[in-house]
Formats: C-alpha cells, structure tokens, sequence
C-alpha cells in the first residue's frame, strides 16, 4: 500500500499543476485587468501624492501672505 501511495505522489503534484494553470488561463480575463490596476496604481501615486501636496500649499489662504 505505501508504495502505491509514494508511485502516485509525482502524479498528484502534476496534475495539481496542471489544475493551477488551467484555472490561471480561464480567470485570466478578471486577472489581467486586476494586474493592470495595481500596477497602475502604485505608478501613479508618487504623482498624485505630488499633485495634492502642491495644490493644498498653492490653496491655502496663509500661502499669499
């Protein structure tokens, strides 16, 4: 019984790969745009984070002192 279950061991690890990518390519239309976002997100907020700091100091009624 143990030997059966250790000559198996290799076949579970492949189909559970196989599994894992078919499921990756089938979610891959929800995935790619999640991708996409984040990596979009954290390009631009050094940007926005700017752009906000400069617009609340050019804003403050203090600033034309």
């Amino acid at each position: 019984m143990n030997d059966a279950v250790q000559s198996l061991k290799p076949w579970a690890g492949f189909a559970g790969s196989v599994l894992a990518v078919a499921v990756l390519y089938w979610a891959q239309a929800v995935l790619v745009p999640i991708a996409l976002a984040l990596l979009l997100t954290f390009l631009l907020t050094p940007l926005v984070s700017g752009l906000q700091r400069w617009l609340l100091w050019r804003m403050t009624p203090l600033s034309r002192c």
